[in-house]
């Protein structure tokens, strides 16, 4: 798990739209309440693994990507752009190898309560699936 969230945060931090669209992020699970808006979160899921044979599995990993932002077009936008960032795409990790990785949810967009009438506060989200080819 560590090696792929270290290689989505470096695929995430060395995107040029992600940049631009997000003040601060990704952050592994819960942003602090400090975070200026906008900004994303990478949150995991636990997952089993799908097939271990000689010393090697191939693991199934859940993430979802969920951007915050005083608009629902920005916070469509941080996730859309997480979308085409890893949505088929290939990308190095430190340790095994990513199979595959494939958007499986969304976006979707909810509008989230905040600290006043004038705050409006949107949450976009997308799911992905990794497979990535692990030694045991």
């Amino acid at each position: 798990m560590q090696a792929l969230l270290q290689g989505l945060v470096a695929q995430c931090q060395a995107d040029a739209t992600l940049t631009v669209l997000a003040t601060s992020g990704p952050w592994l699970g819960a942003a602090p309440e400090t975070a200026a808006f906008p900004y994303y979160q990478i949150i995991t899921k636990p997952a089993a693994a799908r097939h271990a044979f000689g010393g090697q599995r191939v693991q199934q990993y859940d993430v979802t990507f969920a951007g915050f932002a005083e608009s629902a077009a920005a916070a469509l936008a941080m996730v859309e752009a997480v979308g085409a960032l890893f949505d088929g795409q290939a990308f190095p990790l430190t340790q095994g190898a990513l199979i595959s990785a494939m958007q499986s949810a969304g976006p979707s967009v909810t509008h989230l309560p905040h600290d006043g009438p004038d705050n409006d506060v949107y949450q976009a989200s997308v799911d992905f699936t990794f497979l990535v080819y692990e030694t045991m």
